[in-house]
């Protein structure tokens, strides 16, 4: 079930990040979403649906990891938000990008029973 979760819950987080297609340079831009299957992305500009792109961004930690990843841009508007599914990840940042969702859902979890002990004692 949790597995289930982290595949379609995004988690809101707000990290750097830089993006760009085969053809451009990378581009910075803001991680705002994140979930087992993909990212929403906030940029200066958009990227045409179903190009392909390349990500790099760091994990926060106290020791910090970077990811680089493929995806495939899904959905884009004018204001330069994009939907990238992930299509390629090395092992070693899969697994440690599937850590980091357990740690957002553990943090997400204990928030939400946390308002709902307040909800019941308020």
């Amino acid at each position: 079930m949790q597995k289930e979760h982290r595949r379609y819950f995004r988690y809101t987080v707000d990290l750097p990040l830089f993006v760009g297609t085969e053809k451009d340079s990378l581009m910075a831009a803001r991680l705002m979403h994140v979930s087992a299957d993909g990212l929403a992305v906030r940029s200066s500009r958009s990227v045409k649906l179903e190009a392909r792109v390349n990500l790099r961004f760091d994990l926060p930690s106290i020791e910090p990891y970077r990811i680089e990843a493929k995806g495939e841009v899904v959905w884009a508007d004018a204001e330069g938000r994009m939907g990238i599914k992930l299509s390629h990840m090395s092992a070693e940042p899969r697994r440690k990008y599937t850590e980091w969702l357990d740690v957002l859902h553990a943090q997400h979890e204990f928030r939400r029973l946390t308002e709902e002990a307040e909800a019941l004692t308020g």
